[in-house]
């Protein structure tokens, strides 16, 4: 068995190491039916119908606005006084006062 780094493997190479790898970890499952295959990918990418409301608490101090998240919100938002993060989102949240509303 060699010992060679993964970065020192031209394309070549790395893509054979995968193909084994793949092939030897999958040796016992046999084929995989193409429409198990299809219909599980179509299950992963499906839009998730249940919708989850989170309330935010929204204060005014002096001229900032802070956000707050009850202690139940799912752990992939989170909130720092005007800036709310869900997953790889940024919703940066500011004041305006009304004379300078843009729509």
């Amino acid at each position: 068995m060699t010992t060679e780094r993964l970065r020192d493997l031209d394309a070549q190479a790395f893509d054979q190491l995968i193909d084994n790898f793949i092939e030897r970890e999958t040796k016992a499952m046999g084929e995989l039916d193409a429409s198990l295959f299809y219909a599980a990918l179509e299950e992963i990418y499906a839009a998730n119908p249940a919708s989850t409301t989170v309330d935010v608490e929204a204060h005014v101090v002096g001229k900032e606005l802070q956000l707050h998240l009850p202690m139940s919100t799912p752990a992939a938002i989170t909130v720092h006084d005007n800036v709310i993060h869900i997953n790889n989102l940024r919703f940066v949240i500011h004041l305006v006062s009304e004379g300078e509303v843009t729509a």
